[in-house]
């Protein structure tokens, strides 16, 4: 296994809008970046667009339906990088340094995963921070993941050997999987 973080993203009939999703993800600062975009059975023309935007600077899977815990397991599989990121395909993509900026933080060792804040920003320009400033801790804890903490997958960076040993995604849950 390298240094290198595997970026998924799972799809399903987005095809254009899957498009800046990959492309923040290969434009980063931190180039050891393998993007593995798990394709979960679209019927739009998802893969092929894929394919056709970005040939072999992705590893795409093209798989039946069977929801985005399944397709997000898929590519955590075959997944080569140390670490995993998740981005999703709708409309989310990163700032050219949060892999550097994140990798950084997960090589001090004293971690398993690292989560950031984010901003919504619709079409009229308004942005809204995601998590509000005092309500999460600097470390977070199980205790406070479990009280119900929700951390929207797209800014999380996790060592693999975390996932694998605690487990994929339950593949049951069809809402609140991440």
């Amino acid at each position: 296994m390298s240094e290198c973080v595997s970026v998924i993203i799972p799809t399903y009939n987005r095809g254009e809008l899957v498009l800046e999703a990959i492309e923040s993800a290969l434009n980063q600062t931190y180039k050891d970046v393998e993007v593995i975009v798990s394709d979960d059975g679209s019927t739009d023309g998802t893969d092929e667009l894929v394919k056709n935007t970005f040939g072999n600077r992705v590893v795409l899977i093209k798989g039946n339906h069977r929801g985005v815990s399944h397709a997000r397991n898929e590519a955590i599989k075959i997944a080569r990088g140390k670490y995993i990121a998740f981005l999703d395909d709708d409309d989310d993509w990163w700032d050219k340094r949060f892999l550097e900026k994140t990798v950084r933080r997960l090589e001090k060792g004293d971690v398993v995963g690292v989560f950031t804040n984010y901003y919504k920003v619709y079409e009229s320009g308004v942005r809204e921070v995601g998590y509000k400033e005092g309500k999460v801790p600097k470390i977070v804890g199980l205790d406070w993941i479990v009280r119900g903490s929700f951390i929207d997958p797209s800014p999380v960076v996790v060592k693999r050997e975390a996932i694998v040993e605690t487990g994929l995604f339950d593949e049951s849950l069809s809402a609140a999987e991440d």
